[in-house]
Order: structure tokens, then sequence, then C-alpha cells
């Protein structure tokens, strides 16, 4: 009879350890998952960015045409940038596997914004470039510097 009760809470034990196990990674694999999905889409906003430039370009505008100073929001297939982007107007919703601002799909629980300034180095105008994409209580950034390199 007493090899059976510490049999029994051997296994429990071992069982126990296993759902803990189980448990934290999952969680683990959540918050993986949320900051791959946040940094992909932080990138994709400076891409936007680029894209704008690159089209300035191409249509012989001045080069930084539509790239305001202050916060603004872009969707994968923008033009333009979205302003003003503020508060809710930052949440991205989900339809099908692209995310925008639209209010189309599935709310989701990361909200993206791009801030643009102007700065200038030994007379060279140049625009300094942050995506900031957030969820939670976290959040991640990329930035960079936008030159009229061409």
């Amino acid at each position: 009879m007493l090899e059976t009760i510490i049999a029994i809470a051997v296994l429990t034990t071992g069982i126990a350890g296993s759902v803990a196990l189980l448990s934290r990674t999952i969680a683990a694999g959540s918050m993986v998952r949320d900051q791959l999905i946040a940094a992909n889409l932080a990138q994709e906003g400076m891409e936007v960015v680029h894209n704008i430039r690159h089209t300035n370009w191409i249509e012989n505008v001045v080069w930084d045409d539509g790239l305001i100073e202050g916060d603004s929001c872009v969707n994968f297939d923008s033009v333009v940038l979205i302003n003003p982007c503020a508060g809710e107007a930052r949440r991205l919703f989900i339809s099908g596997d692209r995310y925008s601002h639209s209010l189309i799909g599935t709310s989701t629980n990361f909200l993206r914004h791009i801030n643009i300034t102007s700065a200038i180095d030994s007379g060279t105008p140049y625009k300094i470039t942050r995506t900031t994409v957030s969820w939670g209580n976290t959040s991640i950034s990329a930035e960079e510097r936008l030159y009229n390199w061409k």
C-alpha cells in the first residue's frame, strides 16, 4: 500500500512538472510570435516610407513630398501617409494575411505609427523616420535616416 502511494505521488509530481513546462513553452511561443509579427510590421512601415520617397523620384517631384513631420500611419499599400494618426487610429486589423489601419477584418493587439522629423547634417537635409509597433506593455521600434541620395 505504501509503495502505491509513493508511486502515485511520483507520477503526480511528474505530470504536474510536465504541465507547467508545457504551459511556459506555449506562453514563450506566443511572445516570440508577437515579437516576430511586430518586427515585420515595423519593417513594413519603413518600406512604405521608402516607397513614397521612390515614387516621388519617379514622378519628378520633391523627394520628401508627402513625408510630413509628426505621427502618421501607413497601410502595406499606402502611397501617402495617413494623418492624423493617434490613439485607436493606430490599431491594426487583420484581414486574410494583411494588416491594415482600415476597420476591415479582425482587430489585433498591435498598434503602429510612424514618426518623421526633419534634420540637417553638414548642409544635407534628411528625415529621421521611426516606426513603432506596440502591443500590450511591449513595443518594437525601427529608426533610420532617409536621404535624397538620388
